[in-house]
């Protein structure tokens, strides 16, 4: 099969879509530099997650360079989902807790809004129209499609923990997370959920390519910045503890399994097309 067909080149649309991404999204990787950005944020925004913010964007833009790059409906499909969900939770909980916005800082609060809302429905618009264009790909084995359903099912759960119930499913984590920060960081994982259920119905070598290239960036990065901010704080984590243990191993075990799934894309072949 010609692969103009079988994986055609993106609409004008959500090639936009992504490069907006690419142009726009730096602003939230900036916040690996806090002093920087910190002094310009929407809200008070402590080291641990300033840092921790700015590796998820860092992994946005990672996955919106790649999709642009490739220009193809496959794997830009997968992301425009993903990056909708994060989108629509962050906005969901910016509206539930409107207090953190600092007054004295009008312009970023603004920008921020429109920024979210804006990339909300252009994400989920465009993820709606190439949904509607079949990419020929093919089915996981029946024992790939358990895994991923587990996977999605322990990344739903943990999301929904975060948003319903921020502080408490948070409370073992290295450093301590507020009901706001912690409702935000749901979006991270309920997007890798929609990642996991597109991987889980028939897909190309690319979506599972870049379902692991985003993981392990965002996994190895949020090591480096627990890791980072401790030693420049002085070390205020407690490296011995069960809580902190726990973490390193969700988020290890998110960086192996992202490292898995881009070995397992790139050694596999699509066929014709």
């Amino acid at each position: 099969m010609d692969r103009d067909l079988a994986n055609p080149h993106l609409p004008r649309f959500e090639r936009a879509a992504l490069l907006a991404a690419c142009l726009l999204v730096p602003l939230g990787v900036s916040l690996l530099w806090p002093t920087l950005s910190v002094p310009r944020w929407p809200w008070q925004i402590p080291p641990f997650n300033a840092r921790f913010i700015g590796v998820i964007y860092l992994a946005g833009w990672v996955g919106a360079l790649t999709c642009h790059a490739v220009g193809r409906h496959s794997p830009a499909l997968g992301y425009l989902r993903a990056a909708a969900v994060f989108t629509a939770v962050a906005t969901l909980a910016s509206a539930m807790d409107r207090k953190v916005f600092l007054a004295e800082r009008p312009v970023a609060v603004a920008v921020w809004w429109l920024a979210y809302i804006g990339f909300c429905l252009v994400l989920a618009a465009g993820a709606r129209r190439l949904g509607g264009r079949p990419v020929g790909g093919r089915l996981p084995s029946p024992g790939q499609r358990r895994v991923y359903g587990l996977y999605a099912l322990l990344t739903t759960a943990y999301g929904l923990a975060l948003f319903l119930v921020p502080v408490a499913a948070s409370s073992f984590w290295p450093w301590p997370v507020d009901a706001f920060h912690g409702r935000v960081y749901s979006g991270i994982f309920l997007s890798g959920t929609a990642l996991l259920v597109g991987l889980r119905g028939e897909h190309r070598a690319a979506d599972r390519t870049l379902a692991g290239l985003l993981q392990t960036v965002f996994g190895l990065g949020s090591l480096w910045g627990a890791w980072s901010v401790d030693r420049s704080l002085g070390g205020r984590v407690d490296w011995g503890s069960g809580g902190t243990w726990m973490w390193l191993a969700v988020f290890g075990g998110i960086a192996a399994a992202g490292l898995l799934l881009m070995v397992q894309g790139l050694g596999r072949r699509d066929g014709p097309g």
